[in-house]
């Protein structure tokens, strides 16, 4: 069974409290950030089947049922190298175009939301350096002009990206503040549990914040706001995936994990 937790994080705005009356936003979320959305797959229905929970899902009837009892919802494309081909292999920009339209109209349906908010898993190549190939080049324009077309018609896209983003060319710089423009910038940061039990509350909880501030500010160094930024945590319970990788007993395993909503909230 795999869990990501997917935290948008507007790190200037404070979180919302319990009891206090909540403004909504775009398909019915709160207004206030950050929002804690969970990766939803079927086994774990009977825990995100409450109000409070936000799941991002695909398609189906999972999704209804779950906003039926309470839950909120986002549409989760695992698929965008279908959409826009790979750096190696890209598609072209009018097949992109079309593919973003398509994605458009079936997540707003399955979303129950006219303008829906989109997870897009996920951008290749983030570390390439610069000068890029021409096929990454134009990877990277079908990649533009996917998230445009979402933006265009209203959607707000989360572009998931699984490597360290080479921020440090002005071509890399400019595409990656071109991307903001159009989507939140979420980048995965997935941690081995044995290694970061074994390091203890205070080190370990560092090496969170760390690992994760370092993603992070690679954006914001190039004038990317904290208000578009998320992150990805992973609560992977499979061996290979950087998430419990077998740690035991359980109450470490639940240790860990709250060191991570700790540090992600921080």
């Amino acid at each position: 069974m795999r869990k990501l937790l997917f935290v948008l994080v507007a790190l200037s705005a404070a979180l919302a409290l319990p009891g206090q009356a909540r403004a909504i936003g775009q398909c019915g979320l709160p207004s206030a950030q950050p929002w804690w959305i969970d990766f939803g797959v079927l086994e774990l229905e009977p825990l995100l089947s409450k109000p409070g929970v936000i799941a991002g899902v695909s398609s189906g009837t999972f999704p209804q049922r779950l906003r039926a009892a309470g839950a909120q919802t986002v549409y989760w494309d695992m698929y965008l190298n279908r959409r826009v081909g790979t750096p190696s292999q890209p598609q072209t920009v009018a097949y992109s175009i079309d593919r973003a339209n398509r994605l458009f109209d079936f997540a707003a349906a399955q979303s129950g939301c006219e303008k829906p908010l989109i997870a897009l898993n996920e951008l290749f190549g983030a570390h390439l350096e610069t000068p890029w190939t021409q096929t990454n080049t134009r990877y990277r324009e079908n990649v533009l002009a996917f998230l445009k077309t979402l933006s265009d018609r209203g959607a707000r896209p989360f572009l998931l990206i699984s490597t360290t983003p080479y921020t440090a060319s002005e071509q890399a710089a400019a595409w990656w503040r071109e991307a903001a423009r159009y989507a939140d910038l979420v980048p995965e940061a997935y941690f081995g549990a044995p290694s970061l039990y074994a390091q203890g509350p205070i080190v370990g909880s560092r090496r969170l914040r760390v690992g994760m501030r370092d993603k992070l500010s690679r954006f914001i160094a190039i004038g990317i706001p904290p208000s578009k930024l998320g992150v990805v945590l992973g609560f992977q319970t499979g061996r290979g995936a950087g998430g419990r990788e077998g740690l035991k007993p359980r109450e470490a395993w639940f240790e860990v994990v709250k060191w991570q909503a700790l540090a992600a909230r921080q």
